[in-house]
């Protein structure tokens, strides 16, 4: 894995953020981390989507409220 990578990673740590990319186990982590692109998770590690290709722990999307969304957004 190269520099982008590394680079990325320790800035979703350093924000507490959680990826799609990683709670999915995506293979393609390396070729997208590589051109700094990643998705995200607002809900912390739970996906409100239910892919079925993915391996995200799923959550409930009545979680997402106005406060939270805007909470996040406050990183």
């Amino acid at each position: 894995m190269g520099e982008n990578y590394h680079d990325l990673k320790r800035l979703a740590r350093s924000l507490n953020l959680h990826t799609v990319c990683e709670s999915a186990h995506c293979p393609n982590i390396g070729e997208c981390w590589h051109h700094k692109t990643a998705t995200f998770m607002m809900l912390g590690n739970l996906c409100t989507r239910g892919a079925g290709f993915a391996l995200c722990r799923r959550g409930d999307r009545s979680r997402l409220t106005l406060t939270s969304l805007a909470a996040w957004l406050r990183l």
